[in-house]
């Protein structure tokens, strides 16, 4: 369950969709709110690196991405790309 609402996801997701994108990085993925909305617009052939440095967020972005077979989970911090 993501206790965090996330903001501006219908602005990001109208960006993406504009271009199109099929894989993205979510460098800050927190529980996973945007990762998932993402997740949702690429679909299967689409994917998502969800890439969070906390350890105890990241607990909480595998529980709630775990049903996403298009989202693959890093725990590092975006400076490691």
């Amino acid at each position: 369950m993501i206790s965090h609402i996330p903001c501006q996801v219908e602005h990001i997701l109208k960006f993406l969709n504009q271009y199109q994108c099929k894989f993205i990085l979510d460098c800050t993925a927190g529980e996973g709110g945007h990762s998932i909305a993402i997740a949702n617009l690429v679909g299967k052939s689409g994917k998502v690196i969800a890439i969070e440095v906390d350890p105890f967020y990241f607990q909480k972005l595998e529980k709630n991405t775990r049903d996403f077979s298009n989202i693959t989970c890093v725990n590092a911090s975006y400076i490691e790309i």
